[in-house]
């Protein structure tokens, strides 16, 4: 006796069951397992931040965790500890969605007209400032990067 995944008729099905069904697969079991696969990249990201969190907390790094946990995610997936695809398909959905972070954020700066009104050309300056400041250090650490490492420059090539 064979199962079919589906009773009712090809053409009454929405259009993602009858993809799924041609592959022989259904939907939900597809949808599950990459559910499943994102909760585990979750954890394992989440669990590298409270490493991170201890790690400031018991040796008293007056850096913030979050950077910390960067900075460990970056030597795990260079020493090769930590393959790339144990956290892609969820990092790319949050570099993808990166912008929507941001909306707490401007509604807060809305929220604070006043201050803003007051203080928004100190702000913008700071601003600017810091934004030349970070490339400016930015492209010299790149080209101290490149001397270091004996790399060609693009101009070299």
């Amino acid at each position: 006796m064979v199962i079919q995944p589906f009773s009712r008729p090809m053409h009454a099905l929405p259009a993602f069951a009858k993809v799924a069904s041609v592959r022989g697969s259904g939907y939900v079991c597809a949808t599950s397992a990459r559910l499943a696969r994102v909760a585990g990249q979750a954890v394992l990201l989440s669990l590298i931040y409270l490493v991170s969190s201890a790690m400031v907390e018991l040796l008293r790094i007056p850096v913030p965790s979050n950077l910390l946990a960067l900075l460990l995610l970056l030597v795990l997936l260079s020493t090769g500890l930590l393959q790339l695809a144990h956290v892609e398909e969820l990092s790319t959905f949050l570099l993808r969605h990166l912008s929507f972070f941001f909306v707490p954020f401007m509604v807060g700066l809305l929220a604070q007209g006043a201050l803003l009104a007051s203080a928004g050309a100190a702000l913008l300056v700071s601003l600017i400032v810091a934004a030349g400041v970070g490339i400016v250090v930015g492209g010299l650490a790149a080209r101290a990067a490149i001397h270091w490492t004996g790399a060609p420059h693009a101009d070299d090539r």
